[in-house]
């Protein structure tokens, strides 16, 4: 609110009881809520104009404004996060919690601690935005049903299961099956597992590229790293440290398996400086750089 003058506190003193007034002053955002006539903070059509303008109008309502769903709703169509007004009442009556989420998803964190434990309520939230996954009850964060469906779908959600589900492999490797693309929400697991070698190479000897989602220690582990290379991508090579990235075995092992990973190697190269050093070496035994430079000289010839 705008700072008060004197000549403002006087004027808004003989002319408190006039509902143009004040409503004028609320729009300019210079009114002082705390003087509000108790007849304005009973007053519904009142309200109803002067939440358009500042939400702020309903700290002030009557019980029963703030227990009226239209103008909470009215509010919240300009103030989204107007719920935190309402009465306790409107926060934990489902039917009307559902309208205003589909009106505003965030307002879940407003809901009460009983609808931010239902599952119908939360799932309608997070249609809107994953993230307001983060207002549910910390019972639905490690409900493994609730949380494996919401994370097949959206695996940024994975980010706010709990800190057991983001240690459970079972639940992890279940999500990861359920949907090819959903390798993402390791990114979300526990820094504990992302340092077990086991479950690592378990997920990286089939996708090499999640080699990325490893420890630092993992990911500047030799042998570690050329497994899972040779069980899945030439390209894991540049989720690896920078010291293996420059290993010249590595490289090799690399670009023989994954050929059209050739040109990403080149271009890394202008990165490590020795790729002219070894490509020959790798090209005199690559059979598919023989198999490259024979359809070139063939597309030539014709």
């Amino acid at each position: 609110m705008a700072k008060q003058t004197f000549m403002d506190n006087l004027r808004d003193f003989f002319n408190n009881g006039n509902k143009e007034y004040v409503l004028k002053r609320i729009s300019d955002g210079k009114y002082d809520f705390s003087k509000l006539s108790s007849k304005f903070r009973d007053d519904k059509e009142f309200m109803l104009e002067a939440v358009k303008y500042s939400k702020n109008s309903l700290a002030y309502a009557s019980e029963k404004i703030i227990n009226d769903p239209e103008v909470i709703m009215s509010a919240i169509k300009k103030h989204h996060n107007a719920l935190m007004f309402a009465s306790d009442n409107l926060k934990n009556d489902k039917n009307f919690v559902l309208e205003v989420i589909k009106e505003e998803g965030s307002s879940l964190s407003w809901a009460s601690k009983k609808l931010q434990d239902d599952k119908e309520i939360v799932s309608k939230a997070i249609q809107y935005n994953v993230d307001n996954l983060k207002f549910a009850s910390d019972r639905l964060k490690n409900d493994k049903e609730f949380m494996f469906q919401v994370s097949s779908r959206v695996s940024t959600a994975f980010k706010f299961a709990s800190e057991e589900l983001k240690s459970d492999k079972e639940f992890i490797m279940k999500a990861i099956n359920k949907n090819y693309f959903n390798h993402e929400i390791l990114h979300y697991i526990s820094d504990k597992l992302k340092d077990d070698r086991e479950f690592m190479l378990n997920i990286c000897k089939n996708e090499g590229y999640c080699l990325k989602y490893a420890s630092d220690r993992l990911k500047d582990d030799f042998n570690f790293v050329k497994t899972c290379i040779e069980n899945s991508s030439g390209l894991a090579i540049f989720q690896a440290s920078e010291r293996l990235q420059n290993n010249k075995e590595l490289l090799k092992e690399a670009s023989e398996r994954d050929p059209w990973g050739r040109n990403l190697l080149e271009d890394n190269e202008k990165k490590t400086g020795f790729w002219n050093d070894k490509i020959n070496d790798i090209d005199k035994n690559n059979t598919w750089t023989d198999k490259i430079n024979s359809d070139k000289a063939s597309d030539l010839e014709r």
